[in-house]
Formats: C-alpha cells, sequence, structure tokens
C-alpha cells in the first residue's frame, strides 16, 4: 500500500490469536517511541490507544510515501524482538499484515479520533478516560506522564475543528453511535 500526501490513515494491529502484546508498563512506553520514530518525518499522530492485545494510530500523512508499511514493519518487528529477548521467547506477537484504512471523509475521521480513544472503556479496562494512561486522550488533557511527545496536538485540534481543549472534551465524552464505529471496526471482532 503507498500512503498518500495530506490523508488521514487508521492504523491498527493486534497480538496473533488475540494474544497479549503489551505485557509491562515499559512496553507500552517503548512502542510508543518506536511509532515516534517510524512516523516522525512523514506524518502527524492524531490519536492513539495501545491496549493489552492490540493498537490503533491515526496518522495524517505529510508526503507521498511508499516506505510507510516498511516502516511500519520494522517498527513492529523491532519491538517483537526486543520484548522476545527481555522475555525468553520466540515467534511474532502481532497478526501478519498491519491493516492500514484511508479515511478520506473528516467526519468519519473525527469519529474514529474519538472511537480510539474510547477503545479502553469500551472494553471495560477503566471506566474513565483519566485511568487509561496508554492513550493520547491524556494528551490532549495536558497529563501526558510517559515524557514522550508524540501526538501533534494543534494539528487535530484545528483538523477537528475543535474551539478549545474544553470543546475537546467535550466531543470527547460523548458516545459515538454503533452504526458508526461499524464503519471504523468491525463488530464481530472478538478483540475490541
Amino acid at each position: 500500500m503507498k500512503f498518500f500526501r495530506d490523508h488521514i490513515y487508521h492504523i491498527y494491529n493486534r497480538g496473533n490469536d488475540g494474544s497479549k502484546i503489551f505485557f509491562v508498563p515499559d512496553n507500552y512506553n517503548f512502542f510508543l517511541k518506536k511509532v515516534s520514530m517510524c512516523f516522525k518525518n512523514n506524518s502527524h499522530v492524531l490519536s492513539f490507544c495501545l491496549m493489552p492485545n492490540h493498537f490503533h494510530l491515526l496518522i495524517l500523512v505529510l508526503s507521498e510515501e511508499k516506505k510507510i508499511p516498511r516502516r511500519i514493519g520494522t517498527m513492529l518487528s523491532s519491538y517483537t524482538q526486543a520484548v522476545n529477548k527481555k522475555n525468553g521467547k520466540t515467534g511474532s506477537l502481532f497478526q501478519q499484515n498491519t491493516k492500514s484504512k484511508c479515511i478520506e471523509n473528516i467526519e468519519y475521521a473525527e469519529t474514529c479520533f474519538h472511537y480510539i480513544h474510547q477503545n479502553p472503556l469500551r472494553a471495560g479496562l477503566v471506566t474513565s478516560y483519566y485511568d487509561w494512561p496508554y492513550s493520547s486522550w491524556l494528551d490532549f488533557m495536558n497529563l501526558n506522564s510517559s515524557g514522550i511527545d508524540l501526538v501533534a496536538k494543534y494539528v487535530a485540534m484545528q483538523l477537528f475543528s475543535f474551539s478549545d481543549y474544553d470543546d475537546f472534551f467535550e466531543k470527547s465524552i460523548q458516545t459515538i453511535d454503533k452504526a458508526k464505529i461499524a464503519k471504523i471496526w468491525n463488530p464481530t471482532r472478538s478483540d475490541q
């Protein structure tokens, strides 16, 4: 797949057979550093959420790029090798083909943006956005404690026409219609 300039992509993958891909808190931060290196020169990360057995990224591509899929593959392989070495394991952590869905409608992109942030609540991992540290929602609330400056907050705020952080907060906590979610994620998948 080729990534095109000024297009938004929802990128996601999960562990093989629904297995965990993040085992300890340091794994999440290590993965975020890998994401930062993968996209720093050619994209803006608009939002992310890392869950125990899958991840979601929403990126805005800044330049036409054929190498992004290879960079994503390298990022996942490098992460897998480091985690396996630390845990004395072998084999791939991730499913073979990372999904990347081009989003050409800004309303749909905003729905995806909020859906990504709502993932930990929908999965029942937490009852408040404030309680999940591996999501860009905390970055938007200026509560990021990871020390990794990954999200292009100003770009996302402009792109989705949030007037300020209060507006972001109000829109982010609204429930997303199930029909909109069905377009973002296949509802028959068990790893939501």
